[in-house]
C-alpha cells in the first residue's frame, strides 16, 4: 500500500519516466508539429514539478524522506527497463520514412543517445549515494563521446576525447577529496578536512565548467555538433551542479565560499570578453554559472528549485529552438526569449532564479550588485556589437502567438487553476 508522499514521488518520477514515452511517440508521429506537442506536453508535466518544490522547506531530491522504500526502488527500475526499450525501439522501429537514408538513421542514432543522456542525468540527481550519482555523470558524459563518433569527424573526435579526459581527471580528484574527508573524521588535525573540502569542490565545480578551466571548455563548442554542445554546455553543468549541493549532506565538509565566488565572477569577466556573434551560445551556461553562484551561499532547497527551473527550460528550449530556427523573426525574437529564460514578470516559471538571486543578495550585496553589473555590461556590449532588435514588431503572426503561448501557458494560466491542488501534493513531502 503506498503511504505519505507517495502522490507525490509518483507525479516526480513520472516526469523521469515521460520522456522516455516522449521520444518514441516522436517517432511514432515523425512529422516536426508532433515533435512541438510532445515537447509541450513534457513542459507542462514538468511545470508542476517546478511549482510543486516551490513550496517545500525540506529536502526534495536528497531522499531525507524518501530513503530507500520499495516504491522509490521499483520507479528506478523502471527507468532502466524504459531506457533500455527506448533505445531499441530507437534502433529498430523507426518509422520507415526516417530510414529511408543513411542522415536520417544518424538522426535517429544521436535523438536516442541524447534521450538516454537525459534519462542517465535525472538518474544521477535522484540517486542518494554520491558515488553513484557520479559514475552516472560520467557515463552520461561517455556516451556523450560515443555521439562524436556517430555524427564523425576528425575534430569532433578529438575535442570530446580532451572533454572526456578532463572530466576523468576532475572525477579522480573529487574521490580523492572524499577520501581525505572520510580519513579527517575523529582526526585532530584541523587543516585535513579543510584540505580535503578544498579539493573536493574544486574539482566539482570544474565539471561545471567555472574557470580556469571554462577557457578550455569555450574552445570545444566551436568544434563539437551542436546536439553534443547543447548537452555539455547544458544538461552536464546542471547535473553536476546538484551534485555539488549534496556536498552539503556530509558532516565533514566546509565549503571554501570566497575562492568559489572568485571563480564564478572570472568565469562571468571572461564570457564578457569572449562574446561572439552568437548572442546565445553560452546563455544556459550564464545561468548554470549564477545558480552555481547563489547555490554556494543558498539553502540547499532554494538550489533544489533551480535543478527543476533548468530541466523545464531544457524542454522548453527545443521547441522554442525549433520554431526560432524555421521562423522569419527568428532574430527580431530573442528579446522575448532573454525575458522568457528570465525571473521576469510575467513568466513566472523562473521564479525560482528570483529566489536565488535575492538570496546571494541577501548575504553578500557586494557579489550580487558584481553580477548584475556583469549582466548589464555583457547586454549592452552584445547588442551594441551585433544591432539586434529586441522586440519584433511581427511577433503576434501565427508563428510569433504559438511561441508566446508556449510561454505564457505554463507560466501564468496553470499556476492559477492549479494552485490549491499543487500545494496539497507539496505538502505530502513534508509529512514525517
Amino acid at each position: 500500500m503506498f503511504g505519505n508522499g507517495d502522490l507525490a514521488k509518483i507525479l516526480y518520477w513520472s516526469c523521469v519516466l515521460w520522456p522516455v514515452a516522449g521520444i518514441i511517440g516522436i517517432y511514432a508521429c515523425h512529422h516536426q508539429r508532433a515533435k512541438i506537442r510532445c515537447h509541450f506536453i513534457v513542459t507542462i508535466i514538468l511545470f508542476f514539478i517546478t511549482v510543486a518544490s516551490a513550496f517545500i522547506h525540506d529536502d526534495f531530491y536528497l531522499s531525507v524522506i524518501w530513503k530507500h522504500d520499495e516504491l522509490t526502488s521499483f520507479l528506478r527500475v523502471m527507468i532502466a527497463i524504459g531506457s533500455i526499450i527506448a533505445s531499441i525501439v530507437l534502433k529498430f522501429m523507426v518509422p520507415g520514412q526516417l530510414s529511408s537514408s543513411g542522415k536520417q538513421k544518424k538522426l535517429s542514432y544521436s535523438l536516442g543517445l541524447y534521450q538516454l543522456i537525459i534519462c542517465t542525468a535525472m538518474m544521477a540527481v535522484a540517486i542518494n549515494n554520491f558515488f553513484i550519482a557520479q559514475i552516472c555523470l560520467h557515463s552520461m558524459i561517455f556516451l556523450s563521446f560515443l555521439a562524436c563518433f556517430i555524427h564523425g569527424g576528425g575534430e569532433q573526435i578529438q575535442a570530446a576525447w580532451e572533454y572526456f579526459r578532463y572530466m576523468l581527471f576532475f572525477m579522480i580528484m573529487a574521490l580523492m577529496g572524499v577520501f581525505i574527508l572520510e580519513l579527517s573524521v575523529g582526526q585532530t588535525y584541523p587543516l585535513l578536512p579543510r584540505f580535503g573540502s578544498f579539493i573536493l569542490a574544486f574539482s566539482i565545480v570544474q565539471m561545471i565548467g567555472l574557470f580556469p578551466v571554462f577557457i578550455t571548455f569555450l574552445r570545444f563548442v566551436n568544434h563539437l555538433p551542436t546536439l553534443i554542445g547543447s548537452i555539455i554546455f547544458f544538461i552536464i553543468p546542471v547535473a553536476f551542479l546538484s551534485l555539488f549541493i549534496r556536498l552539503f549532506q556530509i558532516s565533514s565538509y566546509q565549503n571554501p565560499q570566497s575562492f568559489l565566488m572568485i571563480l564564478g565572477l572570472i568565469s562571468f569577466i571572461i564570457i564578457i570578453i569572449k562574446e561572439n556573434d552568437d548572442p546565445f551560445l553560452y546563455s544556459p551556461f550564464l545561468i548554470t554559472i549564477l545558480a552555481a553562484l547563489a547555490g554556494i551561499f543558498s539553502n540547499e532547497f532554494q538550489g533544489l528549485y533551480s535543478f527543476c527551473l533548468f530541466i523545464t527550460v531544457l524542454v522548453i528550449y527545443a521547441p522554442l529552438g525549433y520554431i526560432l530556427r524555421k521562423s522569419p523573426f527568428a532574430v527580431d525574437s530573442r528579446g522575448w526569449f532573454v525575458i522568457a529564460i528570465s525571473a521576469f514578470p510575467p513568466f513566472g516559471i523562473f521564479f525560482a532564479c528570483a529566489i536565488l538571486i535575492a538570496s546571494l543578495f541577501a548575504q553578500f550585496p557586494w557579489l550580487g550588485s558584481c553580477l548584475f553589473l556583469l549582466f548589464f555590461v555583457r547586454g549592452f556590449f552584445l547588442f551594441k556589437k551585433n544591432n539586434i532588435q529586441l522586440f519584433s514588431r511581427n511577433i503576434f503572426t501565427k508563428e510569433g502567438g504559438c511561441l508566446l503561448s508556449l510561454i505564457f501557458l505554463p507560466s501564468l494560466v496553470i499556476p492559477i487553476i492549479a494552485k490549491y491542488w499543487l500545494f496539497q501534493i507539496a505538502m505530502q513531502f513534508i509529512q514525517k
